[in-house]
């Protein structure tokens, strides 16, 4: 193969969709007397069903790549755009990968911005291999976005066909950055970070925090512990979510009484960003 490229293919006629990578990955196959076929590769990728495939990411998803035999190498063009912090559905062919013997009963959901070349960012750890999720696009502008869907404990996964576009929302905080020892700690601080993230938490299809004080009043509601406590809170089940650590905070201890500080609202802030 040239590089760099993907390609999805039958493997041996089994309709099972693998992915090969360009680099180094050299694919055979081989039947066992029990019908299960093993795929064989440079990568020691395990058994595969025969009665599996083809396993596809079916949105977001448009244009194709040319199977094998027919030429052409990288990506092709999309004219998808998603604006960045927006829920999207990512769908796909489960195909009877989540039935014996592959027996993938979750996935997980990846996302590229180098058109494909690496995997960095977890938009699910591990989510049931239904065939559909939601998920959070993060807010980073980037052409070349693309989405990988995995069997968790497995070696299949396919990737979106070709990369598509993600566009910069212009949210920003009041009063960004706080400085310390100058800055208030406001009402609308707090009523921000719970707008985006319950948008966070409905975009996975989790149900909306409800928060004590449901309206916070500038100028009236005086930000308090419990304030900052169900924010995390309500942060900790996206994170959750996602498979992913919870954040980390200089102010462990907030109790009744505790002063709300500028650096508790900063950090707080930076961990809902890193999941938009």
């Amino acid at each position: 193969m040239r590089s760099p490229s993907r390609r999805s293919t039958l493997i041996g006629g089994l309709g099972l969709a693998v992915t090969l990578l360009s680099a180094g990955l050299h694919a055979q196959t081989a039947a066992s007397s029990d019908g299960v076929w093993e795929f064989v590769s440079d990568n020691s990728l395990g058994p595969v069903g025969a009665g599996s495939g083809p396993f596809a990411v079916t949105a977001p998803n448009t244009g194709s790549f040319p199977s094998f035999g027919e030429g052409g190498e990288g990506a092709m063009p999309s004219t998808l755009t998603l604006p960045g912090g927006s829920p999207q559905t990512v769908t796909w062919n489960v195909a009877g990968t989540n039935a014996a013997p592959v027996n993938a009963t979750n996935v997980s959901i990846l996302l590229s911005t180098d058109s494909g070349q690496t995997f960095p960012t977890t938009l699910l750890a591990s989510t049931p291999n239904n065939g559909s999720q939601a998920v959070v696009i993060p807010n980073n502008a980037t052409t070349t976005t693309r989405i990988k869907v995995k069997g968790v404990g497995n070696v299949f996964y396919d990737i979106s066909n070709v990369a598509f576009t993600v566009t910069l929302s212009s949210v920003t905080f009041t009063d960004d950055p706080l400085v310390v020892g100058t800055t208030l700690v406001k009402a609308v601080h707090f009523q921000e970070m719970r707008d985006r993230i319950n948008t966070l938490r409905t975009g996975r299809g989790l149900s909306a925090f409800s928060f004590t004080d449901a309206t916070l009043v500038a100028g009236t509601t005086q930000p308090r512990a419990i304030h900052l406590t169900e924010l995390r809170t309500a942060l900790s089940g996206v994170y959750t979510n996602d498979g992913l650590a919870l954040p980390s905070y200089t102010n462990t201890s907030i109790t009744a009484g505790s002063v709300i500080r500028a650096v508790d609202v900063t950090e707080l802030r930076a961990a809902i960003v890193a999941r938009e």
